[in-house]
């Protein structure tokens, strides 16, 4: 089990609907993810989120910085499939 400090402000807050609707979900970094089935997202004050993305066959990787407020996820990564997710700590 992963100690969380009261503290840490390497987070992400994943929304399952558009705009910050629906459930709610508090990942602490850092975290690696397989899949992200988010609709919307918050990146707290000490994380950066790293996504690989896919779309027409092409791989890339989409960076988004702290403090971001992403209210449809969708649109941010045009469409494209997120084969995986980091969230990273920032020092």
């Amino acid at each position: 089990m992963q100690r969380i400090e009261p503290s840490c402000k390497c987070w992400v807050d994943l929304f399952d609907a558009h705009y910050f609707m629906g459930r709610m979900h508090r990942l602490f970094g850092p975290r690696k993810m397989r899949r992200l089935h988010a609709k919307s997202m918050i990146v707290g004050p000490r994380a950066t989120v790293v996504l690989s993305v896919g779309r027409r066959g092409r791989e890339s990787v989409i960076k988004l910085a702290a403090k971001r407020v992403i209210p449809d996820l969708g649109k941010s990564i045009h469409g494209a499939t997120i084969r995986e997710a980091t969230v990273e700590r920032i020092e």
